[in-house]
């Protein structure tokens, strides 16, 4: 009920689902799915608010550096965790039920989270399942846009809203030095009569013509001509110094999520080939029908099976997804990376640690790089549950391959601070072995 299509692959018109491992369940009222949504928005709005406010107590004072830390190490793992969505329990008795308790659990991939519902359910377009992970690649420079244009609202409203008596106070103290220093530049002619007459008895008398007719413009100096320009480039410099640590954080957010999306773009399986209509003769059977030994198995995408995978259908989605893996997946990590190398001698300047000190922050100074390896963690597990759907002994065994190498890793290198009772490192090795162990469990 609720499907049809290829395999029965696509919700019909009045249900939705969360992933595509997900059956189709009726659409909720629209009320609903605009509440969900905006509550979302707002959800993730606020994460990205508090994760840049302890990613700037972390750059101002080293003891403030654990708390960023450790969330981050949490995101990590949950999104190490949420392969578990993608593992289909097919050989298990009770594997249905498995399958519906463990996907939706594990559906978060520890990014932005999201609601697809307003997709089909509101659009109702054949390819709103494509549209809605296409999307993806455009919503970081959306939400790249929105949060510090709205960090940059609710500091002016918070400026405006300052007590009277401290603003007249202020206005009184800068009315007093506006007067004191107009009256240090001010001619003596003006500040003082009588200075003026003491200096015309004096030796050294000065004497002040003015032309009636003169009509010159004033010329500008070549100093003040490039001043529009420069202003311009300061202002985007003072953008990016005090928006520097959100954008750094909206980034690392939404890495995981836009590479899933676009992760799932390229998925295909193939199907038994099957043209779109049979004809069948009256009285004919259907088991002496020709088949072309050629056209076996198709390859479909996986998110929408009737869709052949080369065709000039899914050539756009293929572009689509191969520009957001590199934009948004390998883009930030590279520059990440290049940037610390190249600012290596300067990273504890405070003005870098409160531009991009969210990126390096907790670690030891030859490991402060060990964000682009986290990094790569997280495209490892969303890759390996992408390309292995419907095959859990490969994904358990590929995520079994990459925990044991991570917890190798942790245990020679053991590249966060030692500070505060050695807890970063604690943290992280925990939790790769509860990961290790229970991916042995499973299998």
């Amino acid at each position: 009920e609720g499907h049809e299509g290829f395999v029965c692959n696509r919700c019909r018109a009045g249900f939705s689902r969360q992933t595509p491992q997900q059956p189709c369940a009726p659409c909720a009222p629209l009320w609903q799915i605009a509440v969900v949504n905006v509550l979302l928005a707002v959800a993730t709005l606020m994460a990205f608010f508090i994760l840049t406010a302890l990613a700037k107590r972390g750059a101002a004072s080293p003891r403030a550096e654990v708390p960023s830390q450790l969330t981050k190490i949490g995101l990590s793992h949950i999104t190490a965790v949420c392969g578990l969505a993608f593992v289909v329990f097919d050989e298990s008795i009770w594997g249905d039920q498995i399958a519906s308790l463990v996907g939706p659990f594990f559906a978060w991939d520890g990014g932005v989270p999201q609601s697809y519902q307003v997709w089909e359910c509101v659009l109702r377009h054949d390819k709103c399942v494509l549209y809605r992970h296409a999307m993806w690649l455009a919503l970081p420079l959306l939400w790249l846009t929105i949060a510090p244009l709205v960090a940059s609202g609710i500091d002016r409203a918070r400026r405006s809203f300052k007590p009277r008596r401290r603003i007249g106070n202020d206005d009184s103290i800068s009315l007093a030095t506006d007067s004191y220093l107009r009256s240090l530049s001010a001619p003596p002619s003006v500040t003082d009569g009588k200075r003026e007459e003491a200096a015309a008895k004096g030796p050294y008398q000065r004497s002040v013509t003015f032309q009636e007719d003169s009509r010159a413009e004033p010329v500008t100096p070549p100093s003040c001509q490039h001043s529009f320009v420069q202003r311009n480039s300061s202002r985007w410099r003072q953008l990016f110094d005090d928006r520097g640590t959100m954008m750094v954080v909206v980034l690392t957010l939404i890495h995981p999520t836009v590479t899933k999306s676009m992760l799932a773009l390229l998925q295909c399986r193939p199907y038994p080939f099957v043209d779109t209509v049979i004809p069948i003769a009256e009285g004919e059977s259907v088991s002496l029908l020709s088949t072309d030994p050629a056209d076996v198995m198709r390859r479909r995408m996986d998110l929408d099976s009737d869709v052949i995978c080369g065709s000039a259908e899914h050539v756009p989605f293929l572009w689509i997804a191969v520009a957001g893996l590199s934009l948004w997946t390998l883009a930030p990590v590279v520059c990440g990376v290049a940037f610390l190398w190249r600012h290596r001698d300067g990273l504890q300047d405070p003005h870098t640690r409160r531009r991009v000190g969210f990126l390096y922050a907790g670690y030891r100074k030859p490991y402060v790089f060990w964000d682009a390896v986290l990094a790569m963690r997280r495209v490892l597990v969303l890759l390996i549950a992408q390309q292995a759907t419907a095959q859990p002994r490969q994904q358990l065994l590929g995520w079994t391959v990459v925990a044991a190498v991570c917890v190798a890793l942790q245990l020679t290198v053991w590249p966060f601070d030692r500070g505060s009772m050695d807890i970063l490192n604690r943290t992280e090795l925990r939790g790769l072995l509860v990961w290790l162990m229970s991916l042995f469990v499973m299998q």
